[in-house]
């Protein structure tokens, strides 16, 4: 993660360690299954267009995702 993530400018309010971190458990939280809401916002966003990276980087760089949270309500 750090070798893909470690140079990217990390989103407002935190460093380039938390963000790299963030990816980290991101990308942990794609493997665990389809039913979570991480695999489901990561889905939606690859579906929209975005980049593997580019998902990766818009869900490390927001809160966790949750019903009310604009990276998985549905369009």
């Amino acid at each position: 993660m750090a070798e893909e993530f470690g140079e990217c400018t990390p989103p407002s309010g935190m460093t380039s360690e938390e963000f790299v971190e963030a990816a980290y458990r991101v990308v942990e939280e794609l493997w665990r299954d389809e039913d979570n809401p991480t695999y489901q916002a990561a889905s939606r966003l690859f579906a929209d267009g975005l980049s593997r990276h580019d998902v990766i980087h818009r869900l490390a760089g927001t809160p966790a995702p949750t019903v009310g949270s604009s990276v998985i309500r549905g369009r």
